[in-house]
């Protein structure tokens, strides 16, 4: 499959939001595998993930989106979302988030399987490997697992200061690095 730019995965959706079913099934080719990815990576949970993504492609379809280029590329603003209903459905199922690996958020933010011309996703990647890898895991923690700042300091086995330190420097240095 010919990868798809970010200008072309914004018109893919608003001409699904206009009813094209042929648009709708590409944008979901395109996008759903680093989806299912993010999905899977934070239930462990095939069919689990599967649902959840249905879900998220569906309220897609039938609703209009409140994408906004100006904050986010389209595969973010995706991942978010996504992100926020497994949460809510770990919660609702009262499922223990998973051990972290401390690598794994900068192996898969912004995978590029199906998005081209993402250069903000590479710059990301390459700050995230300029973390070390304590500063790594605690943001892992915090975005895959919604874990609290305390909650990540039980993980870690390491005391609450140490651990916002970790964060804020680590929030600092990514800021600086990716120029926001």
């Amino acid at each position: 499959m010919t990868p798809v730019n970010q200008p072309q995965l914004e018109a893919l959706l608003a001409r699904s939001q206009a009813g094209d079913r042929e648009a709708f099934a590409l944008l979901y080719r395109v996008t759903s595998p680093t989806l299912f990815s993010l999905a899977w990576r934070m239930l462990r949970d095939r069919a689990l993930a599967e649902e959840l993504l249905q879900e998220l492609y569906l309220q897609l379809w039938r609703e209009p989106a409140d994408y906004d280029p100006a904050r986010a590329s389209m595969l973010t603003w995706l991942s978010v979302r996504l992100r926020h209903r497994v949460i809510d459905e770990m919660r609702r199922r009262k499922l223990q988030p998973l051990a972290s690996d401390p690598h794994d958020l900068s192996e898969w933010v912004g995978e590029e399987d199906a998005i081209a011309d993402d250069s903000a996703a590479a710059r990301l990647r390459a700050c995230l490997r300029g973390l070390s890898p304590e500063q790594r895991q605690c943001i892992s923690l915090a975005w895959y697992q919604d874990l609290s700042q305390r909650e990540i300091a039980l993980h870690c086995a390491q005391p609450l200061g140490t651990i916002k330190s970790w964060i804020r420097r680590a929030l600092a240095q990514l800021k600086e690095c990716t120029g926001r």
